[in-house]
């Protein structure tokens, strides 16, 4: 099944939404494809990148070649599944263009997101509450592997248009509060989807893949990210005294 790519929705509290998308989308996809549902079954933050980090990894389990992260709030229109499972025109490809509420920035790189899994160079897992792990891997990821569909659209569910809209309905105990601090330590090659460490259950329900997903304490994951950022500063004095 290496050719189908696996859809991996992260979860919680959206039933609404996930049965909307189930109905709505299955019965575009080929008969074969696989959608994996990962579920934060704690009361922490919601944690989108470590989420997608867990379903990244299973997976690869199933034998996947291609994945798609997918928010379960963006129902694709029929081009856009077609091109889901074609042949991509670069090992990235960021579908998530096509969602109107953000298309007027560059540096947008969430929604849905297909890597080949050779290219994928994992999420970090230190972003607690909404926005900045997209941000991180967009960092992550070689820019020249990035393509961008030039048809399609999106249902949006949550029915916001603007950004502006989606931040003005986030209480601040569900932003990530210290975003910009995670940003600048964020190191990929210690916080990825390899040093992930969470409680897994694995299932199935509504003919999906399931995966239900404890996290640790955000403190631990936010304590690499210092630690990581304090090793890079040392380095670079160490350097800069060598000069």
């Amino acid at each position: 099944m290496s050719d189908v790519p696996v859809i991996i929705i992260p979860y919680r509290n959206r039933a609404r939404h996930l049965d909307q998308w189930l109905r709505t989308t299955r019965r575009m996809l080929p008969r074969r494809s696989i959608i994996l549902v990962v579920e934060q079954c704690d009361n922490q933050k919601f944690n989108r990148g470590a989420l997608l980090n867990a379903g990244f990894n299973r997976a690869q389990q199933l034998g996947a070649g291609r994945v798609i992260f997918h928010d379960v709030d963006l129902v694709p229109s029929i081009d856009l599944c077609r091109l889901y499972v074609e042949r991509w025109p670069s090992p990235v490809v960021h579908f998530g263009a096509r969602f109107t509420r953000y298309n007027n920035s560059t540096s947008y790189f969430g929604g849905v997101v297909g890597f080949d899994v050779l290219y994928f160079p994992g999420f970090s897992n230190a972003f607690y509450g909404w926005g900045g792990e997209d941000d991180s891997l967009y960092r992550r990821t070689n820019k020249a592997w990035i393509s961008r569909p030039e048809v399609g659209i999106y249902n949006d569910l949550e029915n916001m248009p603007t950004v502006e809209h989606k931040l003005k309905s986030l209480r601040v105990r569900d932003k990530c509060t210290n975003k910009r601090e995670l940003l600048r330590s964020d190191a990929p090659q210690c916080d990825n989807h390899c040093t992930l460490r969470c409680g897994l259950r694995f299932g199935r329900r509504f003919d999906c893949e399931w995966l239900g997903v404890t996290l640790p304490k955000s403190g631990k994951y936010q304590k690499v990210a210092r630690d990581a950022r304090r090793t890079k500063q040392r380095q670079l004095s160490a350097a800069v005294a060598c000069d």
